[in-house]
């Protein structure tokens, strides 16, 4: 079992409002619910609520929680809810940006004893894709002990909302 962690999709962040970036959280956000796994959201503070068409595609689901967080690592709020939810320790992460809300929730989790995985197409900054950034990011989830979920990378148009 996991929690899926859905970081900072908020309209505010550029690299939010990505197509592709979307259907690939679809695509976790389906896996979740099929398999009954627990959703949790972080919104960063007087960034505005999560796009309305992730709140859509999970609907009514029973094991959501939202949280607001007011510096880039959300760990502390993603654990209060997980916490609510199930006794899970493995969580997935998608969202942004990358290269700091993520990763840097992604080692608050480790740091609180979880086992996190980082879904690679379901994260972006702004300007690049995660394998845009492997290199460095591979170091530093090296040395963090964060496993990496590779999906293929399938090409949609690349148009934002």
């Amino acid at each position: 079992m996991h929690t899926l962690v859905i970081i900072d999709m908020q309209a505010s962040f550029k690299s939010s409002n990505n197509l592709r970036l979307t259907r690939s959280i679809f695509r976790e956000i389906d896996l979740s619910k099929r398999h009954n796994w627990p959703i949790v959201i972080l919104e960063y503070k007087n960034h505005g609520h999560t796009h309305r068409n992730i709140i859509n595609r999970i609907g009514r689901y029973s094991k959501k929680k939202i949280s607001t967080k007011t510096i880039d690592d959300g760990s502390f709020e993603a654990n209060t809810k997980i916490c609510n939810l199930t006794k899970c320790r493995r969580v997935r992460l998608v969202g942004v940006n990358l290269n700091a809300c993520v990763i840097d929730t992604a080692r608050g989790l480790k740091g609180l004893g979880y086992k996190v995985e980082i879904v690679n197409d379901a994260c972006r900054s702004d300007g690049f894709w995660f394998h845009e950034w492997q290199n460095g990011f591979l170091q530093v989830i090296k040395d963090s002990d964060i496993s990496v979920i590779r999906h293929k990378v399938k090409i949609y148009n690349s148009n934002v909302w």
